[in-house]
């Protein structure tokens, strides 16, 4: 499964300009939406008995940051986070 969920920041923030509105909804579509794909799909692989692997696309910001976009630069990282993460009852699904 291929997942490229994401979006953009509305505008230019840093952490003291960051706007909790704007970063609810980077938040929801870039890491929650993620989380979603791979849950779904690592349980239809799991119970189909279906080896393969789980790819997702984030960003160079994932692992670099920005100065400019506070909201997106966390919502890449939780999916780094996210691929990082291993479960034992998905272990026949590559990550």
């Amino acid at each position: 499964m291929f997942s490229n969920a994401g979006v953009g920041s509305a505008g230019e923030q840093t952490v003291l300009e960051l706007d909790l509105a704007m970063y609810d909804r980077v938040m929801a579509v870039n890491a929650r939406g993620m989380a979603a794909s791979v849950k779904h799909a690592a349980r239809a692989m799991v119970e189909g008995g279906v080896r393969g692997s789980i790819v997702c696309t984030a960003s160079m910001t994932a692992s670099m940051g920005s100065a400019k976009f506070a909201d997106y630069t966390m919502s890449k990282h939780a999916v780094l986070g996210l691929m990082r993460e291993r479960d034992d009852a998905a272990a026949a699904v590559e990550f």
